[in-house]
């Protein structure tokens, strides 16, 4: 049970006006990505306030809301032209109408769970359009160009910098700064516990979910580094390599195996090659579903080679493959829009070797509770941005290339980890967010001028990028001195 001290409320509470000071004093693009960047970073995992109706007020959920009020206060016209509920945006309208339709398919009661109620369709249409539709539009209507695009991988590489420290700290002390902090541990003890030493989580939560941000820095690193930036008087190379490191010791395979890949194409290949890649791996996760269900993905594979490293890691692999299987299998009983809440997409009698079968990857979470229409609307949501960027990419048209790929990879690589974690958070879908609203305003500024082609620059850093995105009409970092 978690008991937290009166500072975890004081924090939540706090970051509504730490919000709207950053809007006050920073530009719009760097001070939503430092509220929801910050908030999923320092503030307190697994807890927030509860009110009837309405989910829970946790970090991620202040943290865009806290965005969305310095916006509208601070930055209103950065609103205007971005109509809510358009192109991508409709998937999160497709995720609302969903959740009435699993309500209706679901009025019949289970072994353990009662039947769905129209008030359990209201709350989970109001859940969604506040946790995936929220942060997506805020990073669509705030972010407007490439150069903008680049401040959000400046912020990401910081982040990952200065985070570094308390990462250290509990890589070689234990993983409870969140216990001392907050008065209550963001997760089992034991799960960070690997290779014979600790796996951090500093206060995001969980081990595994800390290195999947640490993989952001690293790749944001590694694109700034191909752009040949700085940070301050750090190349962004050794920035880069330095975070790698870091990575390495969260001691999370399945995110090394992420950046082994992700981090050599963004540094060797050129854009246009990344970008096949980046629609072949997003094509793998879509159809993921699919090929489990029709035994097409290579499991034994997998068991097989970790095996080889492992066998403690084989052993949980074959596990998450064995509950995979049948929560598959109960899934497909109400194919398109799901079993609902209160457990009843897990309400299968249990098995007397293993227990209820454990779900641990948000793909199957997603589909067992909203169906194929919640699946393709979630996943659709995260991975059309970075194909709508590929295909920019393969066009040749895109002199902010680097850019554009690197932000790519980085949305992509947090949905390929929803497949065996269930990690989704608003810094990811605010990344999504803020790729689709770079590439629209870049398609309005080749329509409006077909004939610029403008290069690409290194992005300088975090104190002198005004002088960068001085050639995109705004800087995005200089103190406001108007609304």
């Amino acid at each position: 049970m978690i008991m937290p001290n009166l500072f975890a409320s004081v924090a939540l509470l706090l970051w509504i006006p730490i919000g709207l000071s950053l809007f006050a004093l920073l530009r719009p693009p760097v001070a939503a990505a430092v509220t929801i960047i910050g908030a999923s970073l320092l503030l307190p995992c697994a807890y927030g306030f509860d009110f009837p109706g309405l989910p829970t007020l946790d970090r991620e959920l202040i943290a865009s809301l806290a965005a969305l009020a310095g916006c509208v206060v601070f930055a209103p016209q950065r609103l205007r032209g971005r109509h809510p509920g358009q192109g991508i945006e409709l998937l999160a309208v497709l995720l609302v109408l969903g959740a009435l339709a699993t309500t209706l398919v679901n009025r019949d009661p289970t072994d353990t769970a009662p039947a769905l109620s129209f008030h359990d369709a209201l709350s989970t249409g109001i859940r969604q359009v506040l946790r995936f539709w929220l942060p997506f539009f805020i990073g669509r209507a705030l972010f407007r160009s490439a150069a903008e695009l680049r401040t959000l991988l400046l912020v990401l590489t910081v982040a990952g910098l200065l985070y570094s420290l308390p990462i250290l700290w509990e890589i070689r002390m234990s993983p409870n700064l969140h216990l001392y902090v907050y008065g209550y541990s963001g997760a089992v003890f034991s799960q960070q516990i690997r290779a014979g030493g600790y796996r951090p989580m500093v206060f995001v939560g969980h081990g595994l979910a800390l290195a999947m941000f640490v993989l952001s820095a690293t790749l944001a690193a590694v694109g700034l580094a191909r752009s040949r930036a700085r940070i301050g008087s750090i190349k962004a190379s050794w920035a880069a390599g330095y975070l790698f490191a870091i990575l390495i010791l969260c001691r999370s395979a399945a995110a090394m195996i992420y950046g082994i890949v992700a981090a050599p194409l963004i540094w060797l290949l050129r854009p246009a090659a990344q970008a096949r890649l980046i629609l072949a791996v997003a094509l793998l996760v879509i159809t993921y579903p699919v090929s489990r269900a029709l035994d097409w993905f290579p499991t034994a594979t997998l068991v097989r080679v970790s095996d080889f490293f492992s066998e403690d890691r084989a052993g949980s692999l074959e596990f998450r493959f064995y509950n995979e299987d049948i929560l598959l299998a109960r899934a497909r009983e109400r194919l398109w829009f799901g079993w609902g809440g209160w457990g009843r997409s897990n309400d299968i009698p249990a098995d007397t070797a293993t227990g209820r079968p454990i779900t641990d990857g948000y793909w199957i979470i997603a589909l067992g509770q909203e169906g194929a229409v919640g699946f393709l609307s979630a996943f659709g949501l995260l991975l059309a941005p970075a194909a709508m960027a590929a295909r920019r990419l393969q066009r040749g048209r895109a002199p902010e290339g680097t850019t554009l790929a690197t932000v790519a990879w980085i949305v992509i690589m947090n949905a390929v980890d929803l497949l065996p974690n269930g990690f989704l958070t608003a810094r990811a879908i605010f990344i999504a967010g803020a790729l689709t609203g770079a590439l629209q305003g870049g398609r309005t500024a080749v329509a409006r001028h077909p004939r610029r082609k403008p290069a690409e620059r290194p992005t300088s850093a975090l104190l002198h990028a005004d002088a960068e995105l001085a050639k995109t009409g705004r800087a995005a970092l200089r103190p406001r001195t108007h609304s």
